[in-house]
């Protein structure tokens, strides 16, 4: 198998699984509230959509920079970064004790992953040119079917 084709079918895989992962959390949000101790609904809504939020906003103005980075230092180097930071972040959020906790890591999940990205340029890099519209098509699959097939396993 080729190179490229290989690493698309595991980034692929790695993004799929990022992607189920990171929807599973949506619907219980409201619910992982509550337990924080937040009782009134429309706090409950308020802090949803903040907490919910909170890491698309902050990587909006840090993708950027990882995009620098990784064309400084290596893509690869940097979407894997991307996906440890993910795992640190969630991993943090399921320690939070209280909503402004779950505020503060939603927001380091927004500063340190950027995984998409990320992943999308490693594989534009290495995708032959006559294959890079296949093979970004593809990718952008897994985000689509994680995402859809999220709700599934809840």
């Amino acid at each position: 198998m080729e190179i490229w084709r290989r690493n698309l079918y595991i980034v692929w895989i790695a993004q799929f699984i990022t992607m189920m992962g990171m929807s599973m959390i949506v619907p219980f949000l409201p619910f992982f509230i509550r337990e924080l101790g937040v009782r009134d609904e429309a706090s409950v809504a308020r802090w949803s959509g903040i907490i919910f939020s909170g890491p698309f906003i902050v990587s909006f103005f840090i993708t950027p920079i990882w995009g620098t980075l990784g064309d400084r230092f290596g893509r690869k180097l940097i979407m894997v970064r991307a996906i440890f930071g993910l795992g640190v972040a969630q991993f943090l959020t399921g320690l939070s004790q209280n909503v402004y906790q779950l505020f503060i890591f939603r927001i380091i999940q927004g500063a340190i992953s950027g995984f998409i990205p990320s992943a999308l340029a490693f594989i534009s890099a290495e995708t032959p040119y006559e294959k890079k519209g296949y093979a970004i098509g593809t990718l952008q699959t897994a985000t689509s079917s994680g995402q859809l097939f999220s709700p599934c396993l809840c």
